[in-house]
This record gives structure tokens, sequence and C-alpha cells, in this order.
């Protein structure tokens, strides 16, 4: 096994406390909140006669990067929309699914074409053209069943409803069975 290192991740205004200046912490406080002074001092004294820790941190905290590109669907932080594009598509919205189908507007943001092709594919999809209708599967394919982007595939879904019903009610099973039933109808057809 793998012997992890004693080292505790302290979270700020949340017990226990780190006191950076013992001066600000009377005596009558520490005994107060049960803190045995004199422990602290000898912690701090190893902890600052213990090897050097300082580069090691980095890396322990070091977060995974960011894929290069975010999924448009996935974007909420990418920036905020105009108020050109905000008022196209509120013009949008208000259109039938055949005004959508020819619908060509120039967005500012770039992403807001694809969130539109996206949006017509999925409540409007006989409004695509055979070459969008493909786009789409691929797009669906692409994250249903290999992943793309980080997503959840149709067998690891189907693992977890399968796993979720062996101590499942009956209740829950039939949830869990028209969730399984769902995902089958909406899946493409490599299912």
């Amino acid at each position: 096994g793998v012997t992890r290192l004693p080292i505790k991740s302290v979270h700020l205004n949340k017990s226990p406390m780190l006191v950076g200046n013992l001066k600000t912490l009377s005596g009558a406080m520490a005994t107060r909140w049960g803190i045995d002074l004199e422990q602290g001092r000898a912690h701090a004294q190893l902890a600052a006669n213990g090897p050097d820790m300082a580069a090691v941190w980095a890396q322990v905290y070091q977060k995974p990067a960011a894929p290069n590109e975010t999924d448009v669907d996935e974007d909420l932080y990418g920036g905020f929309v105009s108020n050109n594009d905000r008022r196209k598509l509120e013009s949008l919205r208000m259109q039938t699914p055949a005004q959508l189908a020819t619908a060509r507007p120039s967005f500012e943001d770039e992403r807001l074409a694809e969130l539109l092709r996206r949006y017509r594919a999925r409540n409007f999809p006989e409004t695509l053209s055979e070459a969008e209708m493909e786009a789409w599967e691929e797009h669906r394919a692409a994250r249903l069943f290999d992943g793309a982007g980080g997503a959840r595939t149709v067998d690891q879904l189907f693992g977890e409803i399968d796993a979720l019903s062996e101590t499942a009610d009956e209740r829950a099973e039939e949830i869990l069975g028209a969730l399984y039933e769902y995902v089958e109808a909406i899946a493409p057809s490599r299912y």
C-alpha cells in the first residue's frame, strides 16, 4: 500500500484554526478553545526544522490543465453575450421552426452560431439539412459513445443504472427503468 504524508489541508474560516501570530491569541482564549499553546509551539518548531517543502506544494495542489477547447454548451463563463446578439437571440426565439431553418443571423459571438445549430437539432431536427443532421449525429456519437469532452458515455450510464438497480426499491426500479429506456430512445442508432 501507499503511505500518505501526514499533511492536512486547512480551509479558511473553518475549524481547526491557524494563528499566524501567537500574540493575537491570549492565554484565556486558548484555554477557552482548548488550544495547547506549548504543543502548538513544539509543532511549529518541528515544521521549521523539517525539510523545505515550498517547491512541493505547487505540485501537490496543481490542478489538471483545462482542455484547450471548451464545448459551446459548457462555456458558461466564456464571455457575456453582447446586447446586439441578445436582441438577435430574442428574435430567433419568436420564430417558427421553418423560419429558424432559413435564418442566417450574423452573431458577434462565434459560439452562438453553433448554439443555434444545436438548438435546432435538439428541438426541431426536421429543420436540419442532410449535412447538418450528419454533423449533429457525429457530435452526439462522439459525446455519447466516445466520451468526447469528458462526457459520460451511454455504457457508463447504463453501468451506473445497473449498479443502482441492485439496491433499488420498487419505485426507484421504475424510475431507473424509465431512464434506461429514455437513454436508449435518444442515443444515436448504435443502440
